[in-house]
Protein backbone atom coordinates (compact mmCIF):
# COMPACT_ATOMS: atom_id res chain seq x y z
CA UNK A 1 0.00 0.00 0.00
CA UNK A 2 1.31 3.57 -0.50
CA UNK A 3 -0.21 6.78 0.60
CA UNK A 4 0.87 10.19 -0.57
CA UNK A 5 0.11 13.18 1.37
CA UNK A 6 1.13 17.08 0.46
CA UNK A 7 -0.02 20.22 -0.48
CA UNK A 8 0.25 22.48 -3.96
CA UNK A 9 1.59 26.23 -3.97
CA UNK A 10 2.15 28.99 -6.81
CA UNK A 11 5.33 30.99 -5.82
CA UNK A 12 7.01 34.02 -7.75
CA UNK A 13 10.37 33.26 -7.33
CA UNK A 14 12.80 31.17 -9.28
CA UNK A 15 13.31 27.21 -9.48
CA UNK A 16 17.09 28.10 -8.10
CA UNK A 17 16.48 30.03 -5.19
CA UNK A 18 13.59 27.65 -3.85
CA UNK A 19 16.55 25.02 -4.50
CA UNK A 20 18.79 27.69 -2.08
CA UNK A 21 16.52 27.63 0.33
CA UNK A 22 15.89 23.61 0.75
CA UNK A 23 19.76 22.57 0.52
CA UNK A 24 19.98 25.06 3.41
CA UNK A 25 19.12 22.09 5.88
CA UNK A 26 20.19 23.55 9.00
CA UNK A 27 17.02 26.50 8.22
CA UNK A 28 14.58 24.05 7.48
CA UNK A 29 13.33 24.44 10.86
CA UNK A 30 12.61 28.32 9.98
CA UNK A 31 9.45 27.07 7.88
CA UNK A 32 8.56 23.34 8.51
CA UNK A 33 6.29 23.92 11.48
CA UNK A 34 7.10 20.77 12.88
CA UNK A 35 11.09 20.52 13.02
CA UNK A 36 12.99 22.30 16.05
CA UNK A 37 16.40 21.63 14.47
CA UNK A 38 17.84 19.48 11.34
CA UNK A 39 21.32 18.74 10.53
CA UNK A 40 23.36 17.05 8.14
CA UNK A 41 26.35 14.70 9.37
CA UNK A 42 28.90 16.55 7.01
CA UNK A 43 27.59 19.81 6.89
CA UNK A 44 30.18 21.08 4.64
CA UNK A 45 29.43 18.15 1.77
CA UNK A 46 29.36 19.80 -1.92
CA UNK A 47 27.10 16.44 -3.04
CA UNK A 48 23.92 16.42 -1.40
CA UNK A 49 22.86 13.26 -2.97
CA UNK A 50 23.25 10.61 -0.72
CA UNK A 51 23.90 12.87 2.25
CA UNK A 52 22.28 11.76 5.44
CA UNK A 53 21.51 14.06 8.61
CA UNK A 54 19.19 14.53 11.72
CA UNK A 55 15.96 15.56 12.39
CA UNK A 56 14.34 16.65 15.66
CA UNK A 57 11.10 17.07 16.29
CA UNK A 58 8.92 19.28 18.60
CA UNK A 59 6.95 15.79 19.98
CA UNK A 60 10.50 15.12 20.87
CA UNK A 61 11.09 12.58 18.46
CA UNK A 62 14.01 12.12 16.46
CA UNK A 63 14.93 10.68 12.93
CA UNK A 64 17.62 9.83 10.60
CA UNK A 65 17.53 10.54 6.67
CA UNK A 66 19.16 10.68 3.77
CA UNK A 67 18.77 13.03 0.93
CA UNK A 68 17.64 11.14 -2.27
CA UNK A 69 17.04 12.25 -5.76
CA UNK A 70 18.20 15.63 -5.67
CA UNK A 71 17.60 17.65 -9.09
CA UNK A 72 18.13 20.98 -8.62
CA UNK A 73 15.57 22.73 -11.32
CA UNK A 74 12.86 20.34 -9.75
CA UNK A 75 13.14 17.64 -6.84
CA UNK A 76 14.64 17.26 -3.25
CA UNK A 77 13.71 14.36 -1.75
CA UNK A 78 14.61 12.47 1.61
CA UNK A 79 13.87 9.08 3.03
CA UNK A 80 13.16 7.88 6.08
CA UNK A 81 12.71 4.81 7.61
CA UNK A 82 9.80 4.24 9.84
CA UNK A 83 8.36 1.18 11.97
CA UNK A 84 6.42 -0.79 9.04
CA UNK A 85 6.52 1.86 6.48
CA UNK A 86 9.37 3.79 4.62
CA UNK A 87 8.60 7.57 3.65
CA UNK A 88 9.92 9.58 1.06
CA UNK A 89 9.32 13.40 1.28
CA UNK A 90 9.82 15.70 -1.15
CA UNK A 91 9.32 18.82 -2.48
CA UNK A 92 8.71 18.84 -6.86
CA UNK A 93 8.76 22.07 -8.34
CA UNK A 94 8.85 23.46 -12.31
CA UNK A 95 7.88 26.91 -13.88
CA UNK A 96 4.19 27.45 -14.58
CA UNK A 97 4.35 30.96 -15.92
CA UNK A 98 7.72 32.87 -17.42
CA UNK A 99 5.52 36.20 -17.68
CA UNK A 100 5.32 36.18 -14.03
CA UNK A 101 7.93 34.24 -12.63
CA UNK A 102 5.28 32.02 -10.87
CA UNK A 103 6.87 28.30 -10.09
CA UNK A 104 4.30 25.45 -9.12
CA UNK A 105 5.80 23.64 -6.11
CA UNK A 106 4.35 20.40 -4.01
CA UNK A 107 5.78 19.55 -0.56
CA UNK A 108 4.93 16.19 0.60
CA UNK A 109 5.30 12.72 2.08
CA UNK A 110 4.61 9.22 0.08
CA UNK A 111 4.64 5.98 3.00
CA UNK A 112 5.05 2.40 1.34
CA UNK A 113 4.94 -0.80 3.85
CA UNK A 114 2.88 -2.99 5.59
CA UNK A 115 1.89 0.02 7.89
CA UNK A 116 0.97 2.27 5.60
CA UNK A 117 -2.92 2.12 6.80
CA UNK A 118 -1.88 2.94 9.80
CA UNK A 119 -0.04 6.08 9.34
CA UNK A 120 -2.63 7.24 7.23
CA UNK A 121 -5.17 7.18 9.84
CA UNK A 122 -3.31 8.15 12.77
CA UNK A 123 -1.54 11.15 10.60
CA UNK A 124 -3.69 12.07 7.73
CA UNK A 125 -4.92 15.60 9.47
CA UNK A 126 -1.72 16.31 11.11
CA UNK A 127 0.14 15.88 7.51
CA UNK A 128 -2.32 18.07 5.62
CA UNK A 129 -2.03 20.73 8.26
CA UNK A 130 1.06 20.79 8.62
CA UNK A 131 2.11 20.68 4.70
CA UNK A 132 -0.64 24.05 4.26
CA UNK A 133 1.59 25.92 6.80
CA UNK A 134 4.81 24.92 5.63
CA UNK A 135 4.22 25.79 2.10
CA UNK A 136 2.60 28.86 3.44
CA UNK A 137 5.95 29.94 5.50
CA UNK A 138 7.89 28.49 1.84
CA UNK A 139 5.86 31.22 -0.11
CA UNK A 140 6.21 33.95 1.90
CA UNK A 141 10.20 33.34 2.39
CA UNK A 142 11.11 32.64 -1.39
CA UNK A 143 8.79 35.66 -2.66
CA UNK A 144 10.31 37.83 0.53
CA UNK A 145 13.75 36.98 -0.83
CA UNK A 146 12.61 37.35 -4.67
CA UNK A 147 11.38 40.66 -3.98
CA UNK A 148 14.75 42.23 -2.62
Amino acid sequence: MVWDCGENVEIKTTQEKIFAVLKNVEKWPEWDVDLTSASLKDPHTDNLEGAEGKLNMKNGKTFDFKLKNIDPPKYVGYLVSLPGADTRWYWEYSKVNTETGVVSLRMGVEFSGIATFLYRFALKTQCEEAFKVCTSNLKSLLEKETEA
